[in-house]
């Protein structure tokens, strides 16, 4: 394992971890929520063995990376294009886990041409009113700030793996869940819908 911290172009910092051989296939992996850049495969051999250089970062406030208020998907593409950028990486798989799925889509979105294939495992699926009943907090407002999306007929489907030629309705549903309302507004975010949605 090996791991930094870089300091951004805004002069926060992003701390990040990498695993595996340094020349091997990188991967750039989006972990849960609340999740660090020391997650990682608990046998960590098993990146040396497929020959995966595995790169994790804190996003904004977790760990070691300066906070960011208000900050959305968007900002943790800018800032992972960046440490790939300080790595020399010009092109990666990505991943995201859980709540990784989001920050996956919207890096796959915005920097099409540095993502070989996106995967999404354990991502959210859409659910009902009633099945919000037992959720804490924090995930029931997700759902219901959530719920104007799915209402104006964006919907969000089980996504498993994309690659930069597939991209449906379920990323852009996916990455306006993640973006904040500053973000939802702007020509960036409207370029995205335009992009991935028919």
């Amino acid at each position: 394992m090996s791991e930094g911290r870089l300091i951004l172009r805004d002069g926060r910092t992003l701390a990040w971890c990498e695993y595996g051989p340094p020349n091997g296939r990188p991967l750039l992996r989006f972990q849960g929520m609340p999740g660090s850049r020391y997650s990682r495969h608990p046998h960590e051999e098993s990146y040396d063995r497929l020959h995966v250089r595995v790169i994790v970062s804190d996003r904004p406030g977790y760990g070691a990376s300066t906070r960011l208020a208000g900050r959305g998907v968007a900002v943790v593409a800018d800032d992972n294009v960046q440490l790939l950028d300080h790595l020399g990486i010009e092109l990666v798989h990505v991943t995201g886990t859980s709540g990784g799925g989001p920050h996956a889509l919207a890096f796959a979105a915005l920097y099409p041409k540095r993502v070989q294939a996106a995967t999404v495992t354990v991502g959210g699926a859409p659910l009902l009113k009633e099945d919000t009943v037992d959720l804490i907090g924090l995930n029931r407002a997700g759902v219901y700030g959530a719920l104007p999306y799915a209402e104006s007929g964006i919907t969000c489907r089980g996504v498993i793996h994309l690659s930069p030629r597939n991209f449906s309705n379920a990323v852009i549903a996916s990455l306006l869940l993640g973006f904040n309302s500053r973000e939802r507004s702007s020509s960036r975010t409207a370029a995205l819908g335009r992009f991935c949605c028919h």
